[in-house]
């Protein structure tokens, strides 16, 4: 695993020059595009496993300070243009994230492609990973969090404190009051609990 963090442009710079070395022990791969790639403010930290995969594909991409980008083993994370990480916010790339143009991440947000472990509904087990695609000009307010699976159109802002649950098409704004919903007869499961 690639574990660094960087505060500034120099130690972004130091971090990119390492990671793309490390990258050859560990399988990773990290590809930058023709433009800037910038931390502000503070603290960011990149985690990659073995075998992970990130594309800057001639963005400008900025990371404020306190996000954090965990890639995992064999997991694809994709920035295609003009993306802002805010204050506090994390993506967690376990299959594949693909973000369009020009996208924004609120603070205190989460983009993930995974529940983090296995679990069963009704004794079913349930697919805990799949990826996600976020397209062009789209905005994610403040403490949202976008779930795995889901797809996001052009054009879109979503509100403050949403949680994603189900495909966004192009043009519109969304926000949700959530419900408490109870379903019976689940399990989970953390492989550390059980051996």
């Amino acid at each position: 695993m690639i574990s660094l963090s960087f505060k500034n442009k120099t130690s972004l710079a130091i971090f990119l020059l390492f990671s793309i070395m490390a990258s050859k022990l560990f399988k990773s791969s990290i590809k930058i595009g023709m433009n800037a790639i910038y931390a502000k403010e503070g603290l960011c930290s990149f985690h990659l496993d073995e075998s992970a995969n990130v594309t800057f594909n001639n963005s400008y991409s900025q990371f404020l300070s306190d996000s954090f980008v965990y890639v995992y083993k064999n997991a694809s994370l994709i920035f295609n243009g003009n993306f802002i990480l805010n204050y506090g916010s994390m993506l967690r790339c376990e299959k594949s994230i693909s973000f369009g143009n020009d996208v924004m991440v609120g603070n205190y947000s989460i983009v993930s492609d995974s529940d983090g472990h296995p679990h069963s509904v009704m004794g079913n087990p349930v697919e805990f990973r799949k990826p996600i695609i976020i397209g062009n000009h789209v905005w994610v307010g403040s403490g949202v969090y976008i779930m795995k699976g889901i797809k996001i159109g052009n054009n879109v802002t979503i509100g403050a404190k949403t949680i994603v649950t189900k495909d966004i098409p192009n043009n519109v704004t969304v926000f949700n009051r959530a419900e408490l919903k109870v379903i019976e007869d689940t399990n989970w499961k953390y492989s550390l609990l059980t051996k």
